[in-house]
């Protein structure tokens, strides 16, 4: 007998007298199976969704350097980590449901700061910032947090993600640096202030000695002069620098002032060393010297004799026997060696006493004792002078 097959849901149904009452049963056995085969994919999501939370949950549980937690959209806490209770001091079972508020200091709740945190890290995807955090037994510590919203598969907010890490002692080294930085900038500041200060005595003294002072390269050409020089010879500043100072020394001094420019690039001091300068008018000056070198340099201090030599009247020493030549020559020494020192001496008082001046006009009286005290060893010295010159008058 030949059958006739129709083809219903891909299966071959016979075409006989009850084919149509077939076709029910094929329908409902397909749908049958293919629910039977989305219920197993669903089953099988479900189970690999619960592994990965189960996997997420021991990992974050495990965690122990980092507080892990989560907020509602309300700021309550919803899940606590072991690392959280450890870190925190708080236990699940104490935190959970409570506002997540409760970790800020009470300046912070008051300002509004975990709402505040809250709102931007909505805004910007997530908020890290490092502030003071308390624990459930009161006391804080520095923490390191970021901030970061989870978001639901409409991409509606569901809450937040908070991870925390106690960085106080991290906190406390860069605290301790930092106050440690600003000790050495104020004493870089007192430092630079007090040179400052000096340099300005310095330049003071430099301006208003009465003694020539300058400053000289190995080879006797001048760097610098100040002031006296023009007061004493006549010349300028502009014209004296980059000068030999030889140019300006007596002829017949010449010889004599090379062989203490030598004991100088030797290192030996020169001391009451005498010569004589041309005045810008054509006038010679006798001067009396004290020089010694550092640092490549050259630096001399001399004194006007010219005026001590004539008063002392003393003899043409052309017309002097040899001996009394060089003794009068020696006394002449002394004589401008010591007015020299007495001068050094007058004018170290000077200097301090207008420093004092300065001071009380400046209305800080309480640093002037400095100088009144210098002013006081310059007396003294001049008195244990006073006293030698008087033992030598004795001897001769």
């Amino acid at each position: 007998m030949l059958s006739i097959y129709i083809t219903h849901m891909f299966q071959l149904v016979p075409i006989d007298a009850n084919w149509k009452k077939k076709l029910p049963r094929y329908r409902v056995a397909r749908s049958k199976t293919s629910f039977q085969a989305s219920r197993k994919r669903l089953e099988a999501s479900r189970a690999a969704l619960a592994e990965s939370e189960n996997r997420l949950r021991t990992i974050l549980g495990n965690t122990t350097e980092h507080a892990v937690f989560t907020l509602d959209s309300q700021g309550r806490v919803t899940t606590w980590n072991t690392g959280a209770a450890r870190i925190l001091g708080w236990t699940e079972a104490n935190i959970v449901g409570l506002n997540g508020a409760v970790l800020y200091t009470r300046a912070e709740r008051e300002a509004g700061e975990p709402a505040v945190e809250m709102r931007n890290a909505a805004a910007k995807g997530h908020v890290h910032s490092e502030r003071w955090i308390l624990r459930g037994d009161g006391t804080r510590f520095w923490a390191a947090q970021t901030l970061t919203p989870l978001l639901g598969k409409d991409g509606e907010e569901r809450g937040f993600l908070k991870i925390l890490r106690d960085r106080t002692a991290r906190h406390r080294a860069e605290t301790v640096l930092a106050q440690s930085e600003a000790r050495l900038q104020r004493l870089y500041g007192k430092l630079e202030a007090a040179t400052t200060q000096r340099a300005m005595e310095r330049d003071r003294i430099w301006q208003l000695s009465r003694d020539l002072l300058m400053v000289a390269s190995p080879d006797a050409r001048l760097v610098s002069v100040n002031p006296a020089w023009s007061a004493l010879l006549g010349w300028t500043e502009d014209e004296l620098v980059g000068q030999f100072a030889l140019d300006l020394v007596h002829p017949d001094d010449q010889q004599i002032t090379l062989a203490e420019v030598s004991r100088l690039a030797a290192g030996l001091p020169v001391e009451c060393f005498l010569n004589r300068h041309r005045h810008r008018d054509g006038s010679w000056r006798w001067l009396t010297w004290t020089a010694v070198a550092d640092g490549g340099l050259i630096y001399a201090t001399g004194r006007d004799v010219t005026d001590e030599r004539a008063a002392s009247k003393l003899p043409d020493l052309m017309e002097e026997p040899p001996q009394q030549l060089h003794r009068m020559e020696t006394m002449s020494r002394l004589t401008g060696c010591l007015a020299h020192d007495f001068n050094n001496v007058l004018q170290g008082i000077g200097s301090n006493l207008e420093m004092v001046q300065l001071r009380l006009e400046q209305g800080r009286a309480a640093e002037a004792g400095r100088y009144v005290e210098t002013a006081h060893k310059g007396v003294d010295q001049a008195a244990a002078l006073t006293v030698r010159l008087l033992a030598f008058a004795r001897r001769q």
